[in-house]
């Protein structure tokens, strides 16, 4: 009898210890829009080994709602994801509520936590700043397309001075608007998704998301926002030595660091469908023109055009120094994540530092030659 009781007593204590390990959760979804009877949508989850979101379940629309239940072990930064469009949520125990809409904005609002509320309203938030930058581009390239076609010169230098000034305005207002929920409410997963964001793009320093990591509630540092974070900030910085890669620029000339005989060389990658390439150019020009009887390279290097593209563009922009077009073996050896980005290496090929056109970061490079 008492084996009995015994027996009982520890298979409850299991089945408790597995409840509270693994819990259920249950989505319930309703689409706004018109999307075809039997839609799939796809149940996504951000893998802390792989760094990438993978599907976990999948289900079919019907009527414009969808449903998803199963087990999670850890609050998890998650995704619904509907033709081809990523709805970021927080995976975790209990009913969650999605809202989806499918128009040009793909907005969606999560219910049934704290977490969600925040994150969905937060990210609906960054997407209308974001939808006003576009808007702004779009009207400003019309007036600007209409002056071109007028070869009104005075207004293309007027268009092009505003443009610059606004548009670093709104991506301004935009960073202040990350920077401010992170200082504000760090120690949450909305704060968290946004670090991990600015980290894996290479636009926050691993020093600085470790110590905001040191911060995180001992729940957020286990779910898997939290452990992707702590991982990128071990990750070893990759050393690239220069002297690896052979460039071949335009005037069919082939730069070898082997040859090199410079103290600073620069490696500038960018696109020119990329507006933050073309406002940002300036930086790139303003350290060019202080530096250009100085020991230094510079070489741009293009990922969008064949070379006679680019020629013609040399021809109508302001950027007198070396260029050449992208290549597979380029694009492997720098695994570029965002544009611009420059590449600085020193006389002996190593790299010592790698920044986005920033004015400080051309300040700290300035620096390094004044020492020369």
């Amino acid at each position: 009898m008492n084996t009995i009781k015994t027996s009982a007593i520890t298979l409850l204590v299991l089945l408790l210890f597995f409840q509270s390990y693994s819990q259920e959760y249950q989505i319930q979804g309703q689409i706004s829009g018109n999307i075809p009877e039997g839609t799939t949508l796809y149940l996504q989850v951000l893998d802390k080994n792989s760094n990438t979101f993978i599907s976990i379940d999948s289900t079919l629309s019907k009527d414009n709602h969808f449903t998803f239940q199963g087990q999670t072990k850890a609050k998890s930064l998650s995704s619904i994801t509907l033709e081809e469009q990523q709805h970021i949520f927080v995976l975790q125990k209990g009913k969650i509520q999605a809202n989806i809409e499918i128009n040009k904005d793909n907005q969606s609002m999560f219910y049934g936590s704290q977490e969600n509320q925040q994150i969905s309203t937060f990210l609906s938030k960054l997407k209308q700043q974001t939808n006003d930058i576009q808007q702004y581009r779009k009207e400003n390239a019309i007036v600007f397309e209409k002056a071109v076609d007028q070869q009104d010169y005075r207004s293309i230098d007027s268009i092009q001075s505003d443009f610059a000034l606004t548009w670093n305005t709104y991506v301004r207002d935009l960073q202040d608007t990350i920077d401010q929920q992170i200082i504000q409410d760090p120690n949450s997963i909305t704060s968290a998704f946004l670090v991990y964001q600015q980290l894996n793009s290479g636009h926050m320093e691993k020093q600085k998301a470790l110590s905001i990591y040191k911060n995180f509630s001992k729940e957020i540092k286990n779910s898997n926002i939290g452990e992707l974070i702590f991982a990128l900030t071990q990750q070893p910085a990759s050393v690239l030595q220069l002297g690896e890669l052979p460039i071949t620029l335009i005037d069919q000339s082939v730069f070898e660091f082997q040859q090199n005989d410079k103290d600073l060389i620069l490696i500038h990658l960018w696109a020119s469908w990329c507006q933050s390439c073309s406002e940002q150019l300036h930086v790139l020009e303003d350290f060019y023109t202080k530096n250009s009887q100085n020991n230094i390279k510079i070489i741009s290097i293009n990922i969008d055009m064949n070379p006679e593209e680019l020629q013609q563009y040399l021809q109508e922009h302001n950027m007198p120094w070396s260029h050449a077009i992208s290549t597979p073996a380029i694009m492997d050896f720098f695994a570029t994540k965002s544009i611009p980005t420059l590449y600085a290496f020193d006389k002996k090929g190593q790299l010592i530092q790698t920044n986005h056109l920033q004015q400080q970061s051309m300040e700290l490079l300035q620096g390094e030659l004044s020492h020369k």
